[in-house]
């Protein structure tokens, strides 16, 4: 299911335990949202990731399943707001650990990734993905004779 703005931070709010906005309130929380996206944009498949401002914005690129990793940081930079280092360190450890296992999925192909118009995004030409193959690069070209190794 897809997550809207107003989705990602009431799952936020509930993340915080601050759901009736008491300590936290949307345009803080939306800041951090798309701090969040800027953080995601740094792996750069998802660089065309653009900011949420309306309150029916849904996050493109990122597949539904994954939108949740944006309230997890939004309720991590909350908690780092109010002075609550632990709760925020547990929340940012839980995103990095998400993220990175999206990453994998990603590199590894159990995702695909689309851009906002559907198209599929092609990861070969990206510089953090995955080479699925290794060259023999310390003998094969090489030969020894005696204590001397040449190029043949």
């Amino acid at each position: 299911i897809q997550l809207t703005l107003s989705d990602i931070l009431k799952l936020s709010k509930l993340h915080t335990r601050d759901t009736d906005s008491a300590l936290f309130s949307n345009t803080m929380c939306t800041i951090y949202l798309n701090e969040g996206i800027d953080r995601m944009r740094q792996y750069k498949p998802l660089f065309g990731m653009k900011h949420l401002v309306n309150q029916d914005d849904v996050p493109i690129i990122l597949p539904d399943s994954w939108h949740y990793l944006l309230a997890l940081w939004v309720s991590s930079r909350c908690f780092d707001f109010d002075e609550r280092f632990y709760e925020a360190t547990e929340k940012r450890d839980e995103f990095e650990n998400a993220f990175a296992q999206f990453r994998a999925d990603v590199e590894c192909g159990t995702i695909t990734l689309v851009d906002g118009d559907g198209n599929p995004i092609d990861l070969s030409t990206d510089g953090d993905c995955i080479i699925d193959h290794v060259k023999d690069v310390y003998f094969k070209n090489y030969e020894r004779d005696e204590d001397v190794i040449e190029v043949l």
